[in-house]
């Protein structure tokens, strides 16, 4: 199978072949080099349990060279899992793009990597964060109809290593990473960011979370349903039960960005949480105590940008204003300068020699 294609601020071109170790990782995961390219022609993604929201997005991001459709996970079973490029078109930076991995959200049973939110104006946030200079890959995870927790998380945590893992060929900068993404794909990139200093192949350099769920039993207690309501919700699809059952379960714990601060033993990346006064999806009282949390935990950099009457997905309010606050706060926390002060990327893994391909 050819190199995934790639798109020059809009028409897709067939991207140059990669070194054939890079190619095999670049298709398939990372994990799994040894067994080849996987073939994917004709592959379509299945229609099953709820609709899937449809894409918002184009694949293709103005000014920017779009690498698009490439597999970076395949569990069997499973479809493959995608990933979309963008990086600037320019040249690289000597040490390469910092690179913003992008998780959709869509209560963990729907949704698309190419998919934002339909109030944002399309493509609006990924072309602004390619002008700031800063690379973009939207991830697709495993749905809750198709895997329960941790299973997304696990998916997350792959795609980031496996771009780390290829920064080099893919001119991104393994050392400038962060993770960003709204309502539920904040809630698995909270979890994937803070669950372990392995997990992503090192620390990042910035996290942004967009009115996520950070405590799923307090999230479906603050809806005021019957116990056979909860049992049919969202947060109960995705843990394979009613998360008040599961308060004990190290399940439930573990889906808890709350729990894993309390825990925390190292230095942190800059984070900035986002939150609507008037969500009715997620209350507000989530993020602030998440931040209250991080600050007593001593994290260095914390900011919580409460929107005055905003709904969930900030509907309600013009949402640009808000976006550009995130790539502000993206681009400035990316610098080389304040990259420099977290940890430095760990690789979670060898590269594998380049077989010459």
């Amino acid at each position: 199978m050819d190199a995934a294609p790639e798109a020059d601020g809009g028409a897709v071109e067939g991207g140059p072949a990669l070194p054939g170790s890079v190619r095999a990782g670049w298709e398939a995961t990372a994990a799994a080099d040894a067994r080849g390219p996987v073939d994917l022609s004709g592959y379509t993604v299945p229609t099953f349990g709820p609709n899937l929201l449809p894409p918002h997005v184009r694949g293709v991001v103005p000014g920017a060279r779009s690498r698009l459709d490439a597999a970076y996970s395949v569990i069997r079973g499973v479809r493959p899992l995608l990933l979309d490029l963008h990086v600037p078109a320019g040249p690289a930076p000597p040490s390469g793009w910092p690179c913003v991995v992008w998780v959709h959200g869509g209560g963990w049973q729907e949704g698309h990597r190419r998919s934002t939110p339909a109030g944002w104006p399309e493509g609006w946030l990924f072309a602004a964060l390619v002008r700031a200079g800063l690379a973009v890959a939207t991830v697709d995870y495993r749905l809750s109809g198709e895997a329960r927790f941790p299973g997304p998380v696990d998916d997350v945590s792959a795609a980031v290593r496996h771009l780390r893992l290829h920064a080099g060929p893919l001119g991104l900068d393994p050392n400038r990473f962060a993770l960003a993404g709204e309502s539920a794909g904040g809630h698995l990139a909270g979890l994937a960011a803070l669950a372990g200093y392995g997990s992503v192949g090192g620390r990042l350099q910035a996290l942004v979370l967009l009115y996520t769920p950070t405590d799923l039993v307090a999230q479906v207690a603050s809806k005021g349903l019957t116990p056979e309501q909860e049992a049919d919700t969202p947060e109960a699809r995705l843990l394979g039960g009613r998360p008040a059952e599961l308060l004990d379960d190290e399940t439930s714990q573990r889906a808890s960005l709350h729990l894993f601060v309390e825990s925390w033993g190292a230095p942190q990346p800059p984070v900035l949480l986002v939150t609507g006064d008037a969500d009715r999806t997620v209350p507000p009282e989530l993020s602030r105590r998440l931040h209250d949390q991080l600050v007593a935990a001593g994290a260095p950099d914390v900011t919580l940008d409460v929107v005055p009457g905003a709904d969930h997905c900030l509907v309600g309010v013009d949402p640009v204003p808000v976006l550009e606050r995130v790539v502000a706060f993206l681009a400035d926390r990316l610098r080389p300068e304040m990259a420099a002060r977290t940890p430095r990327h760990v690789p979670a893994f060898e590269h594998p020699a380049d077989d010459g391909a």
